[in-house]
Parts: structure tokens; sequence; C-alpha cells
């Protein structure tokens, strides 16, 4: 796999686009994906955004909107550049979630990364993380 530098931003209740540009403007390179169900367009993982980690990670959480970082112990949870890929090559060039029918849309929430399961799991969000602590 490839080298992780992507974490996730929790955003504050209904804030995650203003958290998204709060970041850009602070030069985080972000990723929001979304999905479209019956016509209304949602996030595809409430309340979480995808973080570039080049910049230190204090910077992120003053940023306006963002409540916290998903975190292993005190540290941010490292994300693979591939999950994100993988997410990315489902969207169309808006950051909208591609799929064929609601069911396999909600089905994608949970289990979108089955291929990574010799992984850690990052809580209940389905991310699968580097463990820092054996690196």
């Amino acid at each position: 796999m490839t080298k992780a530098c992507w974490s996730v931003a929790i955003a504050k209740p209904c804030q995650e686009i203003r958290a998204l540009s709060n970041l850009n403007n602070r030069g985080f390179e972000c990723f929001f994906p979304r999905i479209r169900i019956r016509k209304i367009i949602k996030p595809l993982f409430p309340r979480y955004l995808f973080v570039n980690m080049k910049q230190a990670w204090s910077k992120l959480l003053t940023s306006p909107g963002v409540s916290d970082v998903v975190r292993v112990g005190n540290k941010p949870a490292l994300i693979h550049d591939d999950v994100v890929n993988a997410v990315r090559g489902r969207c169309d060039n808006d950051g909208i979630f591609v799929t064929r029918n609601n069911a396999y849309a909600k089905a994608c929430r949970c289990a979108l990364f089955q291929d990574y399961s010799k992984e850690s799991w990052c809580g209940s969000i389905g991310f699968p993380i580097m463990d820092v602590s054996k690196s």
C-alpha cells in the first residue's frame, strides 16, 4: 500500500461546508464526498472530511467548523492514499459518489472498504487506518 498522509476531520453538526471552506482557506487539501439520494445531495459520510495531513494538525483543529480529528490514541489516525483514491474513483467531477441504486448507496456507507479488512478499523465509520504505534 502507498504511504498514508490523509486523516479525517470531524465537522461540527451541519457545518461540513463551513469546515471545508475554512480548511481550504488554510491551505489544506480536502475531499468531501457526497451522494445524491432522491435528487437530494447529502454527505456520503456525515460530519467527516478527508484532509491531507501535510500540515500541522493543530492548525486543522483550530479551523472554524471543525470539532476534532479521528484519532488513534492522541495522534490523528492516518489513512492510506489508496483509500481516498478509491472513494474519489467512484465520484464524478463534483465529488458526488456515483451509484446505480439507493440500496447500494446505503450499504456503501458501512462497507465501502471491505478490501482492506487486514488493516485496523477506525471506529464505526469503517476507514482502514495505519497503526502508527508500530511504525
